[in-house]
């Protein structure tokens, strides 16, 4: 079988396509069967993690769909017709049984030549409120998928396809002292400026009573290095700060912590639910349409976070909320449970039930496409 996996911009439409792609691997090993799997879409940024799970992975240019007309827009539609050349060629030389879309304006030419090509096409949508780009791909997709409830017909609610980080805690695996509380903090793989401009201004404060594991991000790495030295030399131990963890220095820092403050794009969301983590979110303000903020008061009203507002959230509010929480041990007890009850540990293999009934070798397949 032959399977082409597309999406990006983000991690959050990336990390999932490598979710879904190992999972075709595992269940290609139960039924002794190899599938050749595919990436195409807006990878380079993450070409690094393909590689490490021994994905192939096509990058194509290509521009944003955007809700508004802007001087950018001028830009961006050449680079969209490149995208279409692209993935028109890529898709004649694999000629896929079916394609995967995470949607992001990566997956919008591939999804248009697959259905030009008449190849069927399983879309998932990761948020509370569907993307510009999955709501205009829509009318070319067989299946509609969704992690959260939708009033859209047609939608098959399975959760959001995460990889698995539930893992056994090893305090030497980051290198952590081990006496004090950790606090998790993830500034996105590129840099959630918000969170961490307000990590590095209570750092000092923080350091005193936790352990810190920080995510800062590409973009804010330097400043995150120059917060360490600004530390004194006995607490700088227990900052612990990277651009990006890897797959297992991720597992490694969800089993250590005791609580998380992120943001709320759905696949941290969920990934926090799965390992059920408490957690503190502050959305990103500026997500498309809000998402971000839908997917934040939906976990919060299921009791599995706190939810603080981008527009009005302050250093003093987040240095509250936290020592709230890490001094009331059942409280975090009832939002790891209530997050587990959140989680969807089944989804990824629900997505990959429904792509392989587009196998040609499946009887099923057939009927379906």
């Amino acid at each position: 079988m032959r399977i082409v996996l597309t999406g990006g911009g983000t991690g959050g439409h990336i990390f999932p396509l490598i979710a879904v792609a190992q999972a075709l691997k595992g269940r290609a090993a139960q039924r002794s069967q190899a599938p050749s799997i595919v990436v195409i879409g807006s990878c380079r940024r993450h070409r690094d993690s393909f590689e490490k799970n021994h994905i192939r992975c096509h990058h194509i240019i290509t521009g944003k769909v955007r809700r508004n007309f802007s001087l950018q827009t001028l830009f961006d539609i050449p680079l969209v017709f490149i995208g279409l050349v692209q993935s028109y060629w890529l898709l004649l030389w694999y000629m896929p049984d079916v394609v995967f879309s995470k949607g992001g304006y990566g997956a919008f030419p591939v999804v248009v030549i697959a259905w030009l090509f008449r190849i069927p096409v399983v879309s998932h949508e990761s948020d509370s409120i569907t993307g510009l780009t999955n709501k205009i791909l829509s009318r070319f997709t067989k299946n509609l998928l969704a992690s959260f409830p939708s009033e859209q017909r047609d939608v098959i609610v399975v959760g959001n396809p995460v990889r698995d980080f539930r893992h056994t805690a090893d305090t030497e695996a980051l290198h952590l002292r081990g006496n004090r509380p950790v606090l998790f903090v993830m500034g996105g793989s590129q840099g959630a400026s918000q969170i961490n401009t307000l990590i590095f201004s209570l750092l000092h404060s923080l350091i005193q009573e936790y352990e810190v594991i920080h995510q800062a991000g590409k973009k804010n790495i330097r400043e995150a290095q120059e917060a360490s030295i600004e530390l004194p030399t006995h607490l700088r131990k227990q900052y612990h700060f990277y651009d990006f963890l890897d797959e297992n220095e991720l597992k490694q820092a969800y089993a250590q912590c005791s609580l998380v403050v992120s943001r709320a794009g759905s696949g941290s969301l969920f990934e926090i639910a799965l390992v059920g983590k408490p957690s503190i979110l502050i959305p990103f303000e500026f997500a498309a349409a809000g998402h971000q903020e839908k997917n934040a008061t939906l976990y919060e009203k299921h009791g599995a976070c706190v939810a603080l507002n981008p527009r009005t959230v302050t250093a003093h509010t987040l240095h509250t909320t936290i020592t709230t929480l890490m001094k009331d041990k059942s409280k975090r007890k009832s939002m790891s449970r209530a997050a587990h009850s959140f989680a969807t540990p089944q989804a990824t293999q629900d997505i990959v039930d429904i792509i392989l009934q587009y196998d040609p070798l499946n009887a099923s397949g057939k009927n379906s496409s």
